[in-house]
């Protein structure tokens, strides 16, 4: 073999590790990224919203958020889970398709403390939620995230603000 030979050889084979490498970077960056979190209207409000938002740079399609009973029940303040909840992790809801940037929002019950009865079926202050969020891009593939919701005012990251 002659010099020019090997260095053609070895050309091609850089060359095609840098395609590969590049591509699979393409396929790491351009995709959606959603995320779930806990949303509140006002610091003394006990009504809280879910927001489901698609940050990432392209469109989500089949998003669907998954928990188990006995995670949401340690998060409530007593034994019965509320419908919207009930709706949003245990059913076959799904959001059809979240434009990149986008968000989509539910209610989400409310805050409440344990030591009035009426409250039973509330959110406790503070508690965290695991959760899957599985959704696809319009290409067909699938995407699993393992993520928390917190039960705090999201306005108010140690549970207090000056309004």
């Amino acid at each position: 073999m002659t010099i020019s030979i090997i260095i053609s050889i070895v050309s091609l084979i850089i060359a095609v590790a840098s395609m590969s490498i590049n591509y699979w970077l393409w396929r790491k960056i351009n995709r959606p990224v959603v995320t779930a979190r806990i949303s509140s209207k006002e610091t003394n409000s006990p009504a809280i919203n879910l927001l489901v938002e698609n940050t990432g740079n392209m469109p989500a399609k089949n998003i669907k958020i998954i928990s188990n009973r006995k995670d949401v029940l340690s998060c409530l303040n007593g034994e019965k889970i509320p419908n919207d909840v009930n709706e949003v992790l245990f059913k076959d809801t799904i959001i059809p398709v979240l434009a990149n940037g986008k968000v989509a929002t539910t209610g989400f019950w409310a805050f409440g403390a344990k030591e009035f009865k009426e409250n039973s079926d509330r959110w406790r202050s503070g508690a965290v939620l695991p959760i899957i969020i599985e959704y696809y891009n319009f290409e067909g593939r699938k995407f699993i995230e393992k993520s928390e919701l917190r039960f705090a005012p999201d306005n108010a990251f140690a549970f207090y603000s000056w309004s």
